[in-house]
């Protein structure tokens, strides 16, 4: 399957089977629709995209090397709607309507993004959510912290 980009992508999230989203380094945010993927939009000036995720095609999100976090629904014009104060990594899934960026600890409740408080003293490096809404994060070494937003 082939890419509209030749550029380096850095993450991907799929909601249902035929519906994928992807985001390059030079903030292209591509769309699967079950025959190819398509640019969807694009995103300029708000750092180098680090990630995509979301709750759904409605609520998706990219995460930036800035720390932004942009708003890139399908069919919508990417939007700033949040920022951390160092740059965000990962981005995952919590449970319904709900998300989660880390660098720092962002949370998504569907409504508004807010900050959450951190275990680590530094940079959150990885999360990942599981599908009884459980989150884990870990910081690089033998930390690992378990959330239930």
């Amino acid at each position: 399957m082939n890419s509209p980009t030749n550029k380096k992508l850095v993450g991907v999230v799929a909601f249902a089977l035929g519906e994928a989203y992807a985001v390059d380094d030079a903030g292209n945010v591509l769309r699967y629709d079950g025959t190819g993927w398509t640019i969807s939009s694009t995103i300029q000036g708000l750092g180098t995209p680090t990630a995509i995720g979301g709750s759904d095609a409605e609520n998706l999100f990219v995460v930036t090397s800035t720390g932004r976090v942009v708003h890139v629904s399908h069919g919508a014009s990417p939007a700033s709607v949040a920022s951390a104060s160092s740059g965000l990594s990962a981005i995952v899934r919590a449970a319904p309507g709900r998300v989660i960026a880390v660098g720092d600890l962002l949370h998504y409740d569907g409504v508004s993004w807010a900050t959450m408080p951190s275990p680590a003293a530094s940079e959150i490096d990885g999360i990942a959510g599981a599908p009884t809404g459980s989150v884990f994060a870990f910081r690089r070494g033998p930390s690992i912290w378990r959330y239930d937003p």
